[in-house]
Formats: structure tokens, sequence, C-alpha cells
């Protein structure tokens, strides 16, 4: 008996590079993807006898990712995307166990021509990217689960000034000189872990609002708060993401130090130091690196979403957002008062209905209506 087992195994094609562009008139929108696709399940004989009969081959999944991406109408929406690539594979190929697929959408920005938004030019602006990655797997009742990762890299940002490093430890080995003021710089990277309770849930998950809103938490969080140190500043902007987003298990950051030195330049009878520092030489290596993953304690969770409505722990009304297919109503109300039932919700997802008992939605909806179609409600503060 060999003392040598396949332990674990996958295989994919890696790199597909793909640009869809959607035409409504002159009015044009481009998406530019790199995608990742693994596929896992019975392939031990193709490693282990050299049978490559169950084998897809990787130019095969190439073709059905650029088949997919012109049927779909979610190739913008990438974790929804990516859904639809994983389900392809696990549905149509029964030998199939899971798929692992990775995207990442490239940043493209419209022109701006004379003041106007030109129809069809469009700029790269920097090295930002989106990314998810998303596990689509067939469970041995042949059910579909999903997992999915979300993230934002490369955003380089810095500031001036709002930053100090002081109070740190010292020992025989510190050389680094405390300071009031400093340039601040990092290149942003955060992943954040979605809860799935169950695959309805899915399509009713404002990944694109998510992805806007936590963007704009992490830069807002870097030019306005006066940074103690990276680690704060760090944990300041996920505490923020999670609490304005209840469909978020953790998130995590890495942030690297993008250093800027102030140069001496007393030799030449010149003060550049302090407060008159003007003069700075960036370094990159080598670099402090902070990184976190910041969870969700059951005491933060005060609206949540559940199989039969949505239950909360606030004696008051909560501020909620509502999406109905795309159309948002920023100020839907619960009831200015004790809330004494939870929304009568059948199911979850698009085409769902909901009992809106005496919910008021943005002050225009009678409060006797039911059977309005929804998508999902959302804490929104």
């Amino acid at each position: 008996m060999s003392e040598v087992y396949l332990k674990k195994q996958e295989y994919g094609k890696d790199r597909v590079r793909l640009m869809k562009v959607i035409r409504c008139g002159d009015w044009h929108e481009i998406i530019e993807l790199t995608v990742r696709i693994l596929l896992g399940g019975d392939f031990t004989v193709s490693y282990t006898e050299g049978d490559n009969t169950p084998i897809v081959a990787t130019d095969s999944m190439k073709n059905i990712i650029y088949y997919l991406a012109k049927k779909s109408s979610n190739v913008q929406h990438i974790e929804l995307f990516a859904m639809e690539i994983g389900e392809f594979f696990v549905t149509k190929y029964t030998h199939v166990s899971h798929a692992n697929v990775l995207i990442t959408r490239h940043r493209w920005t419209r022109m701006l021509i004379d003041g106007k938004l030109h129809q069809h030019s469009f700029i790269r602006d920097g090295e930002e990217t989106r990314n998810t990655h998303v596990i689509v797997a067939k469970e041995k009742n042949l059910r579909i689960s999903v997992k999915i990762e979300s993230g934002l890299k490369d955003i380089l940002v810095l500031k001036t000034t709002g930053s100090a490093f002081r109070s740190f430890l010292r020992d025989e080995f510190t050389t680094l000189p405390e300071t009031d003021d400093r340039i601040l710089s990092t290149a942003v990277d955060a992943t954040w872990t979605f809860k799935i309770p169950d695959l309805t849930f899915v399509r009713a998950i404002p990944f694109d609002d998510i992805y806007n809103s936590i963007r704009q938490i992490t830069l807002n969080t870097f030019a306005i708060e006066n940074s103690v140190s990276v680690q704060a500043t760090l944990y300041l902007m996920a505490k923020r993401a999670l609490e304005n987003h209840q469909e978020l298990e953790n998130i995590s950051y890495s942030l690297p130090n993008r250093h800027c030195f102030a140069i001496d330049l007393s030799h030449f009878g010149l003060k550049n130091t302090g407060k008159e520092a003007e003069i700075f030489v960036p370094f990159s290596d080598p670099s402090g690196l902070i990184t976190a993953t910041v969870a969700r304690s059951k005491l933060m969770v005060k609206n949540e979403i559940t199989p039969h409505g949505i239950s909360t722990d606030n004696p008051k009304f909560p501020l909620v957002k509502a999406h109905f297919f795309g159309m948002k109503f920023d100020n839907a109300l619960l009831p200015p008062t004790p809330i004494d039932k939870t929304l009568n919700v059948i199911g979850i997802g698009f085409g769902v209905r909901i009992d809106l008992g005496t919910m008021l939605l943005a002050n225009t909806v009678d409060a006797a209506c039911t059977g309005i179609r929804v998508c999902v409600f959302t804490k929104h503060k």
C-alpha cells in the first residue's frame, strides 16, 4: 500500500482577461475584469493514474467565462457574475464539487470633457481594483451553498498633517524619534466577508452600495480623523464599516506604511524640520505593515434579517433603507412607537412579499399597504 495520498487538489484557468461594452444608445459603459476559476471534485485519477477523462480543459473554462459574460446582465456586479460562473460549473459537470472564482475589476473613469461627462471615453486614473472571491459548492444533498468575500486593493492615499506617533515602547534598539505631526501615506487593501444564512439572501445584498460605502468610510476616516497610530486608524475604519453594514461578518485591512522622511538640509544653511519641513523623500522599503481583522460581536447586531422578518432590539424606531428593484427610499421609517411585532416576510429575495403593517415608507405609502415587492431592508444611518 502506498504511503502517500492526494490530500487536496484544484485546477483551472487564471488571468482570463475580458472587457464588456454595454451600449445604451450613445451612452456606453465599460467593465474590464480579470477572472480566475479553479475547480475541485472527483479528479483524483487524473493525478494518480494519468487518466484525463474527468478533466474539463482549462481552455474550455476560458471559453465558458466569455460565453457567460456575453449572456449575463451581471458582469458589472462582480459578486453576482462570480456566482453565475460558479453555479454553471457545479451544475453542468456532475463530478465538480465546487468552483472557486476570483474576479478583479479594473478601474476606468469616464472622461470629463468641456465640463461634461463623455459618452464613450474613459481614463485609467489609478491602479485601484475592486475584488471578489466566491466559492460555490454542491452539498451532499445537491443543494448549492456559497461563500462570498469582497474587497478593494491598492487605494494609494496620503495626508500631509493630522498624524502623530508618540509614546510607543522604547528600549536599547529604538532609534525612531517621536512626532506630533507627520505625513501619513498607505496603500489600502480591505476584504470583507458576507453573512449568508441562505442562498436566497444573496441577490438581495446590495453589493455595489456596500462597496461604495466602505470605500468612502475608509477615505473619510483616513482624511478627517487625527491619527495617533495606523493601528487606531485601521480599527476605526473597520468598526464604522461593520456598524453601517449588518450584512458583514468581519472586515480585514492591510495598511503598509509609505514613509516620507524630511531631508536634513542644515548643511546648506536651510531649516527643513518640524513645521518648516517641505522637502521629503518617499521610501518604499523597508516599510511598516499593519494588519487586522475586526469581527462583529452579538452586541453589535441591532437589526437582523431573518427568514421570518426583520427583528430589532431597538425600542425606538430605527432608520432603515429599502431597496425596491434598484430604487432606494432612504427615508423609510418604522413607526415612532415601540415595536410590538416583527414584519412578516414570506421568503427573501427579488419578488418577495412583505407585510408592512404600520410601516411608513418615505411618508408616502399608506400605512395599511401590504404586498410590497422588495429586495431587502438594511439598517441605514
